[in-house]
């Protein structure tokens, strides 16, 4: 099939090949930025020591920069990003949507989630916001929005740290979260069912019932009927009518897995079971 035969609605994602006004891209940078955390922390499959991110840089012929950022270990995305550039160098900056379907068709057979999506997404971001900048209009503009004037924002943290008793360091995170007038929290869990509980009790005990509290076990239990069963009877234990209590299972567990297992791979000092997300 010809490109002449192509129904108008199709925008090839290749210079030159638009109908209407283009605005070509002259070149893509990437940034790894990493630093050391001065205190490391962890959730439950991990503990973290240094902190990073993968930027992207799209450079427009109108001189315009649009940017993005990868999620995922920047220094996995950023040789993504690189493998892309070729193809996007001289190609319509303005057909996001061609250019989205053409690199991810490039590796569909290879990367249809996980690092080369997280690179992939980069990229997206960073051509909307050149676009944003080059017709001079706000992104959510371009996206047919507003579709409202605010959002309500939440806290998440809570992560573990090396010293200290959780229950003591965690409770007092939250009173600062409520100090400083957040409606809601993120509670990082995974650490046995158990604790997990002790945990969600306690804070709703400190900061009574007025803020909504969420959790998020990243992962660590490989049982989904298990542990949504074992959280929902647990729920009756929270006091407040706004807790909500339903553990995250593993993307990749199966339904015909028999047993549950632990991948949380960061070792705990003081554990006695040695391992977070141990059920």
């Amino acid at each position: 099939m010809s490109t002449a035969t192509l129904p108008d609605r199709w925008i090839p994602a290749v210079a030159g090949m638009t109908k209407g006004p283009e605005m070509k891209i002259r070149d893509i940078k990437t940034y790894v930025l990493e630093a050391a955390l001065t205190e490391p922390f962890a959730y439950s499959q991990a503990w973290y020591e240094r902190r990073g991110a993968c930027l992207v840089e799209i450079v427009g012929e109108d001189g315009n920069s649009g940017w993005g950022e990868a999620f995922g270990p920047p220094r996995l995305t950023a040789p993504i990003v690189e493998f892309y550039k070729p193809l996007l160098i001289g190609a319509d900056a303005l057909a996001t949507e061609a250019i989205w379907e053409s690199l991810y068709n490039r590796l569909r057979d290879h990367g249809q989630k996980g690092l080369a999506i997280e690179a992939l997404s980069a990229v997206d971001i960073a051509l909307w916001d050149l676009k944003a900048r080059h017709l001079g209009l706000p992104v959510h503009r371009l996206l047919g929005g507003p579709l409202r004037t605010s959002v309500a924002a939440y806290a998440t943290g809570f992560y573990r740290k090396r010293n200290g008793e959780p229950l003591k360091y965690l409770v007092e995170e939250a009173h600062q979260r409520v100090a400083e007038g957040f409606g809601a929290i993120k509670l990082k869990l995974g650490f046995g069912l158990d604790e997990d509980v002790r945990l969600c009790e306690a804070v709703r005990r400190a900061i009574g019932d007025g803020m909504a509290i969420m959790v998020d076990a990243n992962h660590a239990f490989m049982q989904p009927r298990r542990s949504i069963s074992a959280g929902g009877s647990r729920r009756s234990t929270l006091p407040g009518s706004k807790s909500r209590c339903r553990p995250k299972t593993s993307p990749d567990t199966a339904r015909s897995r028999p047993r549950s297992r632990s991948r949380s791979p960061a070792a705990r000092p003081s554990s006695p079971a040695g391992a977070f997300g141990r059920l």
